[in-house]
């Protein structure tokens, strides 16, 4: 079996772990909702990219946390809490290359490029904090030629988290697929 058919495997038996996603997502939405239709300035845009990215980042870090600990809601808050300002760092520097691609054509693409990196850095910086970014880097390198199919399907889970209703599925998958690439790869 190939890691892409284990990874849906193990979304499907772990399906409790998109809630997070959902809250989050709904949460986030009517944020940057309220925050644009009432505070419209290239200021507020830039705010919104932050809130997207830190967003993006709860929602892998709480799918993350509830496909390895428990699926139970009380459990994934209270380990994401735990890493809280790795992920919110991450969120913030996500959320600031959504802003600078936000001036690119084709920006989704380089948007999604940024997003698989978050996805796949998520084993790393779960076991040893911002450092394992660095860790996360080099691996990415390594092993990028030993399975690309697996990093394509994280790519393309990561085109499909930018729209709604589809990264509710998308954004856990990815970071499964993820963690079964940094175990096996």
């Amino acid at each position: 079996m190939s890691r892409v058919e284990y990874a849906f495997k193990e979304l499907v038996s772990h399906l409790p772990i998109i809630l997070p996603v959902i809250i989050i997502s709904v949460v986030a939405f009517l944020l940057e909702l309220v925050l644009l239709r009432f505070f419209p300035s290239p200021l507020t845009k830039a705010m919104v990219y932050l809130i997207e990215g830190i967003a993006f980042s709860l929602e892998a870090g709480m799918a993350f946390s509830g496909y390895m600990i428990s699926p139970r809601l009380s459990d994934e808050i209270s380990d994401v809490n735990s890493r809280l300002g790795s992920v919110i760092a991450l969120g913030v520097v996500l959320g600031v290359f959504l802003l600078v691609f936000s001036f690119l054509p084709l920006s989704l693409l380089f948007d999604a490029l940024s997003m698989s990196f978050l996805f796949l850095s998520y084993p790393f910086v779960y076991r040893s904090r911002l450092r394992g970014v660095g860790e996360a880097l080099d691996w990415l390198s390594n092993s990028l030629q030993k399975d690309p199919l697996s990093f394509l399907v994280v790519y393309i889970a990561s085109v499909l988290s930018f729209f709604p209703v589809v990264d509710i599925l998308a954004i856990p998958y990815a970071v499964i697929l993820s963690y079964v690439l940094y175990r096996e790869v």
